[in-house]
């Protein structure tokens, strides 16, 4: 399953979901013996194992090869946000997801081919959820473009122009 953890009500959509599987689902206690809910109300604590992403792994990408040395100067972060793509001199959007973020760039899903060095604007749909603050569309210049495996998508990385 797919979970929101740490949860913040505060931000409200568009917060990082991690990959989880349920290992163990029993009554929860409340450490004297009895059960801390309501018999009849059928409500169990459950127990996640959350899943490493793929970069924390130890052979890096997923294609054996060992994990390169960390280049940017902030993690990324998992997030699943709907983000609105086009290259500079073209008025046509593209509506792409975002894979994850960081401070100055985000990788994205898309269907439309790009070269490295392409200057593209994105914008977000729902300014209130967008990780970066941004008046209307942002710069942005394609840094890596890789393929998805049994997909014909492309995982496109951008870096925010400053």
């Amino acid at each position: 399953m797919w979970v929101t953890f740490p949860y913040d009500t505060s931000l409200g959509d568009g917060q990082p979901e991690v990959l989880a599987k349920v290992v163990r689902v029993r009554l929860a206690h409340n450490g004297n013996g009895s059960a801390s809910i309501d018999q009849d109300a059928n409500e169990p604590a459950v127990a996640l194992h959350f899943a490493l992403s793929p970069r924390t792994q130890a052979n890096g990408n997923g294609n054996g090869h060992t994990k390169e040395r960390e280049r940017r100067g902030s993690p990324r972060r998992p997030l699943a946000l709907p983000v609105r793509v086009r290259p500079e001199h073209i008025p046509w959007f593209e509506e792409a997801m975002t894979m994850d973020v960081s401070a100055h760039s985000l990788r994205f899903l898309s269907s439309r081919e790009y070269q490295v060095g392409d200057r593209l604007l994105l914008s977000f749909e729902a300014t209130a959820s967008a990780p970066w603050p941004v008046a209307s569309e942002t710069s942005a210049c394609v840094l890596r473009i890789e393929s998805v495996p049994d997909s014909t998508a492309l995982a496109v990385t951008i870096v925010r122009e400053t």
